[in-house]
C-alpha cells in the first residue's frame, strides 16, 4: 500500500494512547458476559468454595474431577454452568484456564453424564386465547406499568423472543412502517441467541390481526407515553404513573406476569409461567397455524433439532393420537 496513503489513513483515524486502547479493551472484553450470566457463574463459584474450600484455583486433571464431582446428582445444565464459571474465574483472577479437556478426563466426563439429571421440566404454555386476556387486563388498567407490561409481553409472545432481547430494545428500535397496505411494527432486534456474527433482524407485527385484535396497537399505546430518556422500559413510582429512570428487570416482570395471570386467569396456576413462557407460547402458537419450516427457524432463532426437541417435544394428546392410529 502507497505510504503517502497509510499517513494520511493514519490521520484520518487520529492516534490513540496506549491507555485509552487498553480502556477500551476492557470495555469490549467486559460486553462477552450478560450481568445475569456473570451473577449465574459467581452463584456456581460460591456454591463451589462451599462444598470444597481451598480447591482453586484447579491446575490438574485431579482438581478438575474434585471440583465436578459436586455436581453428581444435580441438573445436567449446571455440570454447563460450573465449566463456564470456571474458566470465567481463572481468567478474572489471572490465573491460567483449568485443564477440562484434558484427554485424562474421557471416562470421568462419560461417567458424571450419567451421573447427573437430564430431565427438564416443561415450561406452560398459554393459548393465544389466554395471552389475549391478559393484554387485556393490563391495557384496561391504563396505567403506564401496566402498558409497559403489555408491551414488554406482546413483545415477547408474537415475534417469540426471550425477555433480554426484548428488554434490551431502544425506541429507535421500535417504528411503524405501511408495505402492502399493511400497517406494520418493525422491531429490530440487534443480538438474539445463536446469532453469533450479530447480524441481528428484524421483526415485523401487524398493528392489527385478521380477527381485529390490537397487536403492535399494544406497543405503540406505551410508546405514546414511554419515557423518552435512559432505557425504554424502566420501573415506575407514584401507584406505577411516574418513570424512575431504572431499567426493570427479568425478575420484576415475571412477578407482574404472575401477578396478572392470577387476575385475568384465576383457574390456571401462575407459577408455572415465567418469562420464559411467553416466547415458548408464541411459538407454540404460531407452530400449530403449520408454518413452514424455514419461516419457524427464522422467527425462533434456533435450527438444532436438538433445540426443537427440547423446547417443543409433541403433547402427549398428540402422542397418545398418533400410537391408536397404528
Amino acid at each position: 500500500m502507497d505510504a503517502r496513503y497509510l499517513g494520511l489513513l493514519e490521520q484520518s483515524i487520529g492516534q490513540v494512547d496506549e491507555n485509552e486502547l487498553a480502556a477500551r479493551a476492557t470495555v469490549i472484553e467486559g460486553r462477552a458476559l450478560e450481568k445475569s450470566t456473570k451473577a449465574r457463574y459467581q452463584s456456581a463459584i460460591s456454591r463451589l468454595d462451599r462444598t470444597c474450600p481451598g480447591l482453586l484455583p484447579v491446575y490438574s486433571a485431579e482438581g478438575v474431577k474434585k471440583a465436578f464431582a459436586s455436581c453428581m446428582g444435580l441438573k445436567a445444565y449446571q455440570v454447563g454452568l460450573l465449566r463456564g464459571a470456571l474458566m470465567w474465574w481463572h481468567h478474572e483472577n489471572g490465573h491460567p484456564p483449568p485443564p477440562v479437556d484434558n484427554p485424562e478426563l474421557r471416562l470421568f466426563w462419560k461417567g458424571l453424564n450419567k451421573s447427573v439429571s437430564h430431565v427438564v421440566k416443561e415450561k406452560e404454555v398459554l393459548t393465544a386465547a389466554q395471552f389475549r386476556k391478559v393484554i387485556e387486563h393490563w391495557v384496561k388498567l391504563g396505567t403506564r406499568d401496566a402498558l409497559r407490561n403489555a408491551a414488554i409481553a406482546t413483545l415477547a409472545f408474537y415475534p417469540a423472543k426471550r425477555i433480554s432481547e426484548v428488554l434490551s430494545l431502544q425506541r429507535a428500535d421500535l417504528r411503524s412502517e405501511i408495505k402492502n397496505q399493511i400497517e406494520m411494527l418493525i422491531v429490530a432486534i440487534h443480538r438474539q441467541k445463536n446469532d453469533q456474527r450479530g447480524r441481528g433482524k428484524r421483526c415485523p407485527l401487524p398493528m392489527v390481526m385478521k380477527a381485529g385484535e390490537p397487536v403492535g396497537q399494544v406497543v405503540a399505546k406505551f410508546l405514546r407515553s414511554a419515557p423518552t430518556e435512559g432505557p425504554l422500559f424502566q420501573t415506575t413510582k407514584a401507584y406505577g404513573n411516574q418513570w424512575t429512570g431504572a431499567a426493570i428487570t427479568r425478575d420484576a416482570f415475571q412477578k407482574a406476569l404472575q401477578k396478572v395471570v392470577v387476575a385475568a386467569l384465576p383457574d390456571i396456576s401462575s407459577k408455572a409461567y415465567t418469562t420464559h413462557s411467553l416466547w415458548r407460547s408464541g411459538f407454540c402458537t404460531t407452530k400449530r397455524v403449520n408454518i413452514s419450516y424455514d419461516l419457524a427457524v427464522d422467527i425462533m432463532g434456533h435450527n438444532s433439532t436438538n433445540a426443537w426437541l427440547a423446547y417443543f417435544p409433541p403433547s402427549l394428546p398428540d402422542i397418545a393420537d398418533a400410537i391408536a392410529s397404528i
